[in-house]
């Protein structure tokens, strides 16, 4: 009769069990990560369209997508723990029909409502869906032989384009193309020092393995060895021993690699090829941007032999005091070196991170983000990042998904800095590598809007319409309380704090500005 609802609270972490599930089918686990981030800039995008201009919501369309996400969010599904008849099957509405489904509803969406909001034109059209000003490195699709105009651009080796501009929170902004193409990155021998704004990086020219990261300007070393590729002895499809238990079969540093290097305006870029473990090829490509502090890895696997799991090692120059890493609305904190009874995250083993994990030292500290890699372990002083977990067969069926047969691509990122790991931006930085712009060409040369911006401690997770409402859901990212701001430009008469279910509301008040604490 109060309203109360009274939850247990556990202060505590736990491990994780059926490891297995956390680390391995990364198609689906990728797939899934990308296809929520895209529903979800589609609503805000259509949000911010119906309010704006003439622009129909399509709620009903919206909601068909979620089912189809809650559908493939079933345990066994993003877990790659079926057979191959759960993701593709000519006779059955599989995993893969419903992913195509939601990207084409959230894409279309998405698409139209940019372009009434853009107008027509001869432009350029970005929206950010991210409740801050970014001005990370962007990957877009632009027409062919253009680039964007007063941005610096560089053609990229997968037929887009590398560009840095300074994008709106939560807005548009239009750039007029140029008819010049983006300048071509200009082959160069491997560097013996690879410098830019904010460190200065080794790579082996002997495998091709970043070997060295020495921040600027302090000159720490953050690694105290290569970044490798390491096969290792799976358990099966259910559980996998913990690293001291497997077996390493093979590492990147053990095959003769063929490593090439282009040099453009915004990123020097190290292609790495050679043979792995099973005989099939390995490919990588490092991106190391010219100002900004995110290294980018591309891995191409092939053929990876059945019970075969595959990660990404980075042994670390020191100590690792805390660990945190990101989990649903928020993130897990643990101690490491030292027992704090205070840091109640479960840190041992193998375990899940959303989006990013993260290792303080004394001074500094490192960050791993992925795009749908979830699996973590620590050992020591050295993380590791699952990849993959080979398994032709999952209980006497067969499944493509879960197989390590054919190609597998895989993306993470590596950030070092200096200081406290509030200021590295960290779980900022995730959401940027996790998200990006929506684009479309043949708009209208307009002035940057904003729709939304907030205090630098919160993220914004949905911005949707509800009926007659609009719905902000936003997380603290920082693990610290204090005071969330938020600036709402679009038409709204009122505004409330409300529980999950939009109950229980506190009026706010102070339109368009709001605050109130987290």
């Amino acid at each position: 009769k109060s309203g109360q609802i009274e939850l247990p609270a556990s202060h505590s972490g736990a491990r994780l069990s059926w490891t297995s599930f956390w680390i391995q089918c990364p198609k689906v686990k990728a797939w899934y990560r990308r296809a929520e981030h895209g529903l979800q800039t589609a609503e805000m995008l259509g949000t911010v369209a119906s309010l704006n201009a003439d622009f129909n919501y399509p709620s009903q369309s919206f909601y068909h997508a979620w089912l189809e996400m809650l559908l493939n969010m079933d345990r066994n599904t993003l877990w790659g723990a079926a057979g191959g008849m759960v993701f593709e099957n000519e006779k059955s509405w599989d995993v893969r029909d419903r992913f195509e489904s939601v990207e084409s509803i959230s894409g279309g969406t998405a698409e139209a409502a940019l372009q009434k909001m853009a107008g027509q034109g001869r432009s350029v059209a970005l929206f950010n869906p991210l409740n801050w000003s970014r001005t990370d490195p962007l990957r877009l699709d632009v027409p062919a032989g253009t680039s964007l105009a007063d941005v610096r651009c560089q053609a990229d080796g997968d037929g887009r384009t590398l560009c840095r501009a300074t994008l709106p929170s939560a807005g548009i902004l239009t750039l007029e193309t140029s008819a010049q193409a983006a300048a071509t990155p200009k082959p160069v021998e491997l560097p013996a020092v690879i410098e830019t704004a904010h460190y200065r990086v080794r790579v082996d020219p002997n495998t091709g393995a970043l070997s060295s990261l020495k921040l600027k300007p302090s000159g720490r070393e953050m690694l105290a060895g290569p970044v490798l590729l390491v096969a290792e002895q799976a358990g099966d499809f259910h559980s996998t021993p913990r690293r001291e238990e497997r077996k390493r079969l093979a590492d990147s540093s053990q095959f003769k690699p063929q490593i090439t290097v282009s040099d453009g305006p915004l990123a020097t870029v190290v292609h790495v090829e050679s043979a792995f473990y099973g005989g099939g090829a390995s490919r990588q490509r490092l991106h190391f941007y010219k100002d900004y502090p995110r290294i980018d890895f591309d891995v191409e696997l092939n053929d990876v032999p059945d019970k075969t799991v595959v990660v990404a090692e980075f042994p670390l120059a020191q100590p690792v005091q805390e660990t945190r890493r990101g989990i649903p609305y928020g993130f897990s904190h643990g101690a490491w070196a030292t027992k704090n009874p205070n840091l109640a995250g479960f840190a041992d083993g193998i375990v899940a991170a959303i989006r990013w994990s993260h290792y303080q030292f004394e001074q500094g500290g490192v960050a791993i983000l992925d795009r749908g890699l979830p699996g973590r372990e620590l050992t020591g002083q050295t993380p590791v990042l699952f990849l993959f977990n080979a398994q032709n067969i999952y209980m006497g069926y067969p499944c493509a998904w879960l197989s390590g047969r054919g190609r597998h691509n895989l993306s993470f990122a590596l950030v070092a800095h200096d200081g406290d790991w509030k200021d590295a931006r960290v779980s900022r930085m995730a959401w940027e590598f996790n998200c990006p712009p929506v684009v479309t060409a043949n708009a209208a040369k307009a002035a940057p809007r904003s729709f939304l911006q907030t205090s630098d401690n919160v993220v914004v997770e949905a911005m949707r319409r509800e009926g007659s409402e609009i719905e902000l859901r936003l997380a603290e990212c920082l693990g610290v309380a204090g005071t969330a701001e938020v600036v709402l430009n679009l038409p709204h008469r009122e505004a409330a704090l409300t529980d999950l279910v939009g109950g229980h509301r506190q009026p706010l008040t102070g339109r368009p500005a709001y605050r109130f604490p987290v």
